[in-house]
């Protein structure tokens, strides 16, 4: 039983070490590093080269795949470029293997390990007021977990390799080794354990080449599940990323099945060592997927953008097709400014109206809602530029500045709310009665805000809009007076502490400007012009 927690025991130092060895690199790369992907990934050609070169330093195919997720969300890197990174990303990351099975079986690496951890962990804790140097001494202390993990994976499995009778599963054949990779891929996010755990029950002979191969083939498929799924909440070009990323695995793992019995044959009975041989096995048919599918690169992206379009939903405000006429330019900006103040009011009110807890679960729902309502801003300003280099009249290019001062001040008013949100949240949980009473307080007022703001942009009558703009700005600021008041008496009778009260004066200060932006929005929606 004690080989058996050894061994699990390796899995889980190794799962440790790889997992915040990825979330320490992944807040590494700064600009210099984003920049290096971003210029050399012009073509698919460079975009392959430089993303295998790029995992295979960084030692994580998933943290190049976020940065591409995101270069792609951002609108940086087109979907066809980021298809090659994400290509070479899969070679890259077989330098984990290789570094595995070079160096974690061929030394007795509790000699080093320790040593390295003993000194990364001191040197951690002392450097606590250092931040690059307390970085450093991390990432020590992880290298050294995932090679103490691997350790004890060795020492566990050459015991249990004594006891392990491999006949009950040798008679399903390989397809259940493949089929064991992906599910442990997908469970554990990391190809890489997949890989080490397969050199070791090769190392230890508790599995023959075909079996751990099998392994090395699921994991290939597995580690794009995470990748995947990031996709899914984003806008169409990550979805083609994601999508893409698993067809070429699935693809990369059924050409390496069909061909696992050749390479056993052929190639691996002439490698003397198995663990070269399983390393090798995975480099090349990553290596030979791609030379295949270089050819087909440019029929397979157009298949991905017809497939996804097809399948997908718009992510932008603007209508799927906005008119080209100069004449008909204005109207359209005009609806789609208009539009765009619905989705910010329904935004809002998601965020300040909702329980927070309902709110914290809508988190990434709400991101992509953000994203997507300053995406659509983007999008009006392209398509006013667009506009303005034909031959516009002057009353209709005024009516267009106009339309798009409305989007700036509904973005404006969504960003300060969305700034407000974690102190939200800290209201509801705190036990501090007057924090936790501002969430209704917030609530009951914007609910009100929202009523009066909705009737204003039924009034169309000028004078009468001014005056409603006008009442509705005035009782604004008196609202915000009126708590502002209540809070410092607060203050003063030690019923709330400086640094709630500067929290709360922080957010009736948002709050305030969020308001003033809709309402000068709405008031410029129906013709009238708030001087600031």
């Amino acid at each position: 039983m004690s080989n058996f927690w050894m061994f699990l025991a390796g899995i889980g130092f190794f799962l440790y070490g790889m997992g915040q060895l990825e979330i320490l690199l992944r807040q590494l790369p700064g600009r210099s590093f984003k920049l290096f992907i971003k210029k050399n990934t012009g073509n698919l050609f460079k975009s392959i080269l430089a993303s295998s070169v790029v995992t295979a330093i960084v030692q994580s195919s998933s943290i190049v795949s976020l940065i591409t997720l995101s270069f792609v969300e951002a609108g940086f890197m087109p979907f066809r470029n980021a298809l090659g990174v994400i290509l070479g990303a899969n070679l890259g990351t077989t330098m984990t293997s290789w570094i595995i099975a070079l160096v974690g079986f061929k030394f007795e690496l509790l000699d080093y390990t320790l040593p390295v951890i003993a000194v990364s962990a001191i040197g951690a804790f002392l450097a606590e007021q250092h931040a690059r140097l307390r970085t450093v001494f991390e990432i020590c202390f992880q290298i050294g977990m995932l090679f103490m993990g691997i350790q004890f994976m060795k020492n566990g499995a050459l015991d249990l390799a004594k006891n392990f009778d491999l006949n009950a599963i040798a008679g399903f054949g390989i397809w259940i080794y493949v089929l064991t990779g992906f599910i442990m891929t997908t469970i554990i996010q990391s190809s890489s354990a997949t890989v080490a755990i397969g050199l070791t029950a090769i190392y230890s002979g508790v599995l023959d080449f075909g079996s751990a191969a099998g392994l090395v083939i699921g994991s290939e498929v597995g580690t794009t599940v995470k990748t995947l799924l990031w996709s899914l909440s984003g806008s169409e070009d990550k979805r083609k990323v994601g999508w893409s990323n698993f067809i070429f695995n699935i693809f990369t793992g059924i050409l390496a099945y069909i061909f696992i019995g050749w390479f056993d044959r052929e190639v691996h009975l002439r490698i003397a060592d198995p663990l070269i041989a399983l390393v090798s096995f995975q480099t090349l048919i990553n290596l030979v997927s791609i030379i295949i599918f270089i050819p087909f690169a440019g029929l397979f992206s157009r298949w991905i953008e017809k497939l996804i379009t097809a399948g997908g939903e718009h992510t932008s405000s603007l209508s799927a097709s906005l008119p080209r006429h100069v004449e008909l330019a204005g109207d359209a900006l005009h609806g789609e400014a208009r539009n765009l103040l619905k989705r910010s009011l329904r935004f809002c009110h998601l965020v300040l109206c909702r329980e927070q807890s309902t709110v914290h679960e809508q988190k990434d729902a709400l991101d992509i809602e953000y994203k997507l309502l300053k995406k659509s801003e983007g999008d009006l300003n392209n398509y006013y530029f667009s506009i303005t280099q034909l031959k516009v009249n002057p009353k209709d290019h005024q009516e267009m500045i106009k339309s798009l001062s409305v989007v700036r001040r509904c973005i404006y008013a969504v960003k300060s709310v969305k700034g407000i949100q974690h102190n939200l949240e800290d209201f509801e949980s705190s036990p501090d009665d007057l924090m936790y009473g501002q969430i209704d307080l917030i609530r009951n007022m914007w609910n009100s805000f929202e009523t009066e703001l909705t009737e204003l942009l039924s009034v169309l009558d000028e004078q009468k809009l001014q005056q409603e703009t006008d009442k509705l700005l005035s009782g604004r600021f008196q609202w915000n007076e009126e708590n502002k008041n209540e809070l410092l008496k607060a203050l003063h009778e030690k019923r709330l502490s400086e640094l709630n009260a500067s929290t709360l004066l922080n957010v009736y200060r948002a709050l305030l400007s969020a308001k003033k932006s809709l309402i000068q929005a709405v008031s410029e929606l129906n013709g009238h012009t708030i001087r600031e």
